[in-house]
């Protein structure tokens, strides 16, 4: 088996059997031959494992369950209360209170059913909430055992990354794992205090901010040591989840304040808030483009935003035909976009941000509906957090994408300029 990148864990009361003499039940033999090879599996490869043997209390599954981290294996017993039945009353509810936990504490993780009930499986996962439905849908990431027929080891390695994006992440846990061991020997002080003085002076600059701060240095440091890692190329081209991609690009690029149950964040650069009291569509949102240094350093008199606004019904019908607008009621997206040779753009022209001037940016799913916001490079102001455009902290844009709109307001306002002077009517050569 290749390298596993966590633990694993193991929910099963019999579990403890294969550490005990061979027994002479018939009925327990089946439990300690399955147990005893799932321990013999582990220890063959490596991988670290720890066992809730006491699976008739729901609560002290939950906490064991909440106490440990990086589990990426769960052999799940399906009769909790070892009476012989797996019953909706009372299996049925803890499976689900299980597997919910485990989803909640390690997000995701290859799940096996060692049970002389793995055919109640299909009964149960059709009740699963839908914060554990990928357990339904990914069956590549679900192992069904029966113990009293299969053999456990055969089907673990049958498992083993048998999708292309949980080998990439593998890929990427293992090569972290190994980085982290390598990336701070260098960083540790045990005779004098020298981080003391670098976090006291980052938090005399940046106050509140100075741990984030932290961090970004501790991940240069960790980043320098996963350069050497290559992932495999997928041999085929398989149909895509957009969902995934969505997720991707939003990581890449916002931290989500609501999801992510921050509390309350400073006025911060890439701050995008959601401002209620404005008249005009334009100004829904602002974006904070002050330089990091003169935010933490105080030396602002008022903060600087790029205002933008949301493509939504209102702005940009879903049914807009530009045949059926007059100079008066153009959509507020049509409107902004401007004329293309003295016609309104058609649907197309206006859906594609390739198509846009120089001083719009796009920041999509970004808006406090996932919609796309579209910055108007034109429209930089002062702003006064007095509380009078009642505004909402929706996103933080983070790097690349923050450092890209600074650098393009840049270009915009930096460039010279050239006089339209009509070179292609006279002969230069």
């Amino acid at each position: 088996m290749n390298k596993f990148p966590g633990i694993a864990l193991v929910i099963d009361d019999q579990f403890d059997l294969a550490y005990l003499p061979e027994t002479q039940d018939n009925d327990l033999k089946i439990q300690q031959k399955s147990m005893l090879g799932l321990r013999n599996f582990f220890e063959d490869n490596f991988i670290p494992f720890v066992t809730i043997s006491k699976t008739d209390d729901i609560g002290y599954i939950k906490n064991s369950i909440n106490y440990y981290n990086n589990v990426r294996l769960i052999s799940l017993d399906l009769d909790l209360n070892n009476d012989g039945d797996v019953g909706e009353t009372d299996d049925f509810l803890f499976i689900n209170v299980i597997l919910k936990t485990a989803i909640d504490k390690y997000g995701y993780f290859y799940l096996i059913i060692n049970s002389a009930h793995s055919e109640k499986w299909e009964e149960i996962k059709q009740q699963l909430p839908d914060e554990i439905a990928f357990l339904n849908k990914g069956s590549s990431l679900v192992g069904l055992v029966d113990k009293k027929v299969d053999n456990i080891v055969d089907k673990l390695i049958e498992l083993q990354i048998k999708n292309y994006s949980l080998e990439l992440i593998y890929d990427f846990e293992l090569a972290l794992n190994s980085s982290r061991d390598k990336a701070f020997k260098g960083l540790i002080d045990s005779e004098k205090r020298t981080w003391n003085k670098i976090f006291s002076q980052i938090h005399s600059e940046a106050g509140d901010y100075a741990s984030y701060s932290i961090n970004e240095i501790l991940l240069s440091n960790l980043k320098q040591h996963l350069l050497n890692i290559k992932y495999s190329v997928p041999e085929n081209n398989d149909p895509i989840d957009e969902t995934i991609i969505i997720t991707a690009f939003k990581n890449s690029n916002y931290i989500n304040i609501d999801e992510l149950n921050l509390g309350e964040q400073k006025v911060w650069t890439g701050n995008l808030y959601s401002l209620k009291n404005t008249k005009s569509p334009l100004f829904n949102y602002a974006l904070i483009i002050n330089p990091e240094c003169d935010i933490a350093q105080n030396k602002l008199i008022n903060y600087l935003v790029v205002y933008g606004y949301e493509i939504n019904e209102n702005t940009f019908p879903d049914d807009y035909d530009p045949k059926t607008y007059d100079e008066q009621n153009i959509p507020f997206h049509a409107f902004r976009q401007g004329k293309l040779k003295n016609k309104l753009r058609d649907k197309a022209n206006l859906s594609n941000s390739k198509n846009f001037q120089e001083h719009f940016y796009t920041l999509p799913f970004a808006s406090a509906n996932g919609k796309t916001i579209v910055l108007d490079f034109r429209e930089i102001s002062t702003f006064d957090f007095n509380g009078s455009n009642h505004e909402i902290l929706v996103k933080r844009i983070i790097d690349p994408m923050i450092t890209d709109i600074l650098d393009k307001i840049s270009l915009l306002f930096n460039r010279k300029g050239l006089p339209k002077i009509l070179t292609d009517k006279i002969k230069i050569f």
